[in-house]
């Protein structure tokens, strides 16, 4: 539309240029002015000579082209960079180890409310260790096994039929109720070997050279 306008009105800037020259032309011819007049008033210019051209008008590629490169310096202070998408971060090492630990406080925690499982005739000191690291550590928790559980410890601690024959369940309910039964007694006692705790082991002594 800009252009439209701008070549409609240089066809008329040139239009009143060419008609105030027809103008003058035959004014000149067809007037007639004293000889006085003319001598006193140097002769004018024409109007050919005065009248400047009309710049050329500017072709169509050459306007698209100006437009353009006005537009490009301000297109390219508004883009606003790229930023590429972060990844996300690796998990930590520390992350993998974080439910071990969970595990191990747990364990402490329930340990200190332990009860000494040595006492149910059966049990000793590899077998309690195996039933605490699997959250066994008081009698009352053997006491509510059912005949389901019985079978799973059996196959779980490589002994099947051994927890039945022992009486593991009926022993460990008489320890939660607070009653001492005859084997209970032995260990408190000391009696029984495989219910003591394993001795420590000293430091080898280095032999004087």
């Amino acid at each position: 539309m800009f252009v439209f306008l701008l070549q409609a009105v240089l066809l008329l800037a040139i239009a009143y240029i060419l008609g105030a020259v027809v103008g003058c032309l035959l004014r000149t011819q067809f007037n007639e002015r004293p000889e006085h007049a003319l001598a006193h008033k140097p002769a004018s210019r024409p109007a050919t000579e005065t009248a400047k051209p009309a710049p050329p008008a500017a072709t169509e590629p050459a306007k698209r082209a100006a437009v353009t490169e006005a537009a490009t310096p301000a297109a390219k202070k508004t883009a606003k960079p790229r930023i590429p998408a972060s990844k996300p971060a690796a998990p930590r090492a520390a992350g993998k180890t974080a439910p071990k630990a969970a595990a191990a406080a747990k364990t402490v925690s329930a340990m200190a409310g332990a009860d000494d499982l040595k006492r149910i005739k059966g049990i000793g000191r590899q077998i309690e260790a195996k039933l605490n690291a699997a959250g066994i550590t008081r009698y009352d928790q053997i006491a509510k096994w059912t005949k389901k559980d019985v079978s799973e410890w059996g196959e779980k601690l490589s002994f099947a039929g051994r927890i039945e024959r022992e009486g593991w369940v009926a022993q460990s309910k008489k320890l939660a109720s607070g009653e001492m039964t005859d084997f209970a007694k032995r260990v408190s006692k000391g009696e029984v070997a495989s219910s003591k705790a394993a001795p420590k082991r000293s430091a080898p002594t280095k032999g004087k050279s």
